[in-house]
């Protein structure tokens, strides 16, 4: 979906199909296992955006339904199941706090749903949608965004969206952060793991991430 509109992209409407030559992610060293799981390495890098092509319909479309005045979007989930999952778990309540300190703000929170355990904050917008790039197209009328490092962090980069990015211990912005964000990374010894199973200390360092540094960062 992402890749929809790209015009680097052979797109076959016969076959409904679209062909590029991908390349290996250059973020990823290597994948590897130890005797509780698989983990990814990471490389350290300069990160280069990439671009998400919006049609005029997608775009107006999400105008008739997010607010009119300036807004903010927040993430306050992330992929489930995923091979990071639970590792990169923010708890609700500091994420509510980060909306409360700014009663002066409007927010949005985009969601399909579909997930019983999925987090939808107080005082936000929310907007419902079916497909990914309807939620694109929402963030690329805000005025910044905030969330989690993955795959809405990649797209507010794509779209020229500032915001804070919040790490934890998976990743780190020298691997897949970028210069318009500002990322909030759990500094420990075992930073970045890449760990794709339960990990103590992805925990341990989400818990110390309080709500008062994003708090901060958004002001700044």
């Amino acid at each position: 979906a992402a890749y929809s509109n790209n015009p680097i992209f052979d797109h076959d409407p016969a076959k409904d199909t679209m062909y590029y030559e991908v390349k290996p992610r250059p973020y990823i060293k290597y994948f590897g296992e130890n005797s509780s799981g698989t983990y990814t390495a990471f490389n350290d890098q300069h990160l280069v955006p990439g671009h998400i092509y919006l049609t005029d319909d997608e775009i107006e479309r999400a105008k008739q339904v997010a607010p009119a005045a300036d807004f903010i979007y927040i993430e306050p989930n992330y992929k489930k199941p995923g091979i990071y999952s639970d590792n990169k778990q923010w708890r609700a309540k500091k994420w509510q706090s980060v909306v409360d300190a700014f009663p002066d703000s409007n927010f949005v929170q985009c969601g399909n749903g579909k997930s019983d355990d999925s987090v939808v904050l107080d005082n936000v917008t929310m907007i419902y949608t079916k497909r990914v790039r309807e939620a694109f197209a929402v963030l690329s009328l805000a005025s910044m965004f905030i969330g989690y490092e993955g795959g809405m962090h990649h797209a507010a980069a794509a779209l020229g969206k500032g915001g804070v990015v919040l790490f934890g211990g998976v990743s780190s912005p020298s691997a897949t952060g970028y210069d318009l964000h500002i990322n909030v990374y759990g500094e420990h010894p075992e930073s970045p793991c890449g760990r794709h199973y339960e990990c103590s200390h992805c925990k341990e360092v989400m818990k110390s991430l309080t709500a008062d540094q994003v708090i901060r960062e958004v002001k700044e």
